[in-house]
């Protein structure tokens, strides 16, 4: 992977955000233009913030684009309320689900989801690398329930090489699939491999509601689509409530600022 790259920044966003993403921001934006050097991020927020978190979010900033030395930023803070639009540009780092979706009716289950990934012997849909954003036919597939259909996510075919690190692909591809489905109950997601064996924890505080369950077992099953059949998945969502320690392995592929840092 390339250091000025749109991949590489993400990860570097990634990493950025971790302790830093409280419930007003909303979509953090990102582009990379190789010919000019330039960088160019933008944090979207919504409301009256304090300048703790605005001095946060430049640290961030800061962190995510020591890229090269000679790299040109164009960096931004705004406010755009909801339900503004956010303006289409790169890619997003990180995009929040935004509160009217919230679902308030909490418990305190704690599950381990498995899945399967087929060969349908056909054509199953077009699978998209969370790296490269590539897009490569497949016959792969994971079946994923919704309330009132059934349908096919494309998987990642053995025969498309993971060309980075696996972890690093991992993060990159919990990163996608979290879009629109950050809420401020979520406190962490650490991500794991050992031996071709992803593992991966959600963990939420004030309980898990069935909304936030399905928007978490939509997002898992897109990560195992996006690793594919030659690995193996230990995945699981559970309630922690702050201040309870999040059990750390590997790596953060997300880190809310908690409450008493607000």
């Amino acid at each position: 992977m390339k250091i000025f790259s749109v991949e590489y920044a993400l990860l570097a966003t990634q990493h950025a955000l971790l302790s830093v993403v409280t419930p007003e921001l909303r979509a953090v934006v990102i582009d990379v233009c190789k010919k000019e050097k330039l960088l160019y991020m933008c944090f979207y927020y919504e409301g009256e913030i304090s300048e703790e978190n605005l001095d946060l979010w430049q640290c961030a900033i800061t962190e995510a684009s020591d890229l090269e030395p000679d790299c040109v930023l164009d960096d931004r803070i705004k406010r755009l309320d909801y339900p503004q639009e956010i303006p289409s540009r790169g890619r997003y780092a990180y995009l929040r689900k935004e509160p009217s979706l919230s679902n308030p009716n909490f418990s305190g289950a704690s599950v381990i989801l498995t899945r399967e990934i087929k060969d349908f012997k056909e054509t199953a849909g077009v699978f998209i690398s969370p790296v490269y954003e590539e897009k490569v036919d497949t016959s792969w597939g994971v079946m994923h329930n919704a309330e009132d259909k059934s349908y096919i996510i494309p998987a990642r075919r053995t025969s498309y090489q993971i060309k980075i690190f696996p972890l690093a692909y991992a993060l990159l591809s919990t990163q996608r699939a979290l879009l629109g489905l950050a809420i401020p109950e979520l406190r962490g997601i650490v991500a794991d491999i050992q031996n071709r064996e992803l593992y991966m924890r959600f963990y939420y505080d004030k309980g898990i509601s069935p909304e936030v369950f399905k928007s978490w077992k939509f997002a898992i099953t897109k990560v195992i689509a996006d690793m594919g059949s030659d690995y193996v998945f230990d995945t699981g969502i559970e309630r922690l409530d702050y201040p309870q320690e999040i059990l750390f392995r590997g790596r953060y592929a997300y880190l809310r600022k908690d409450r008493c840092l607000f």
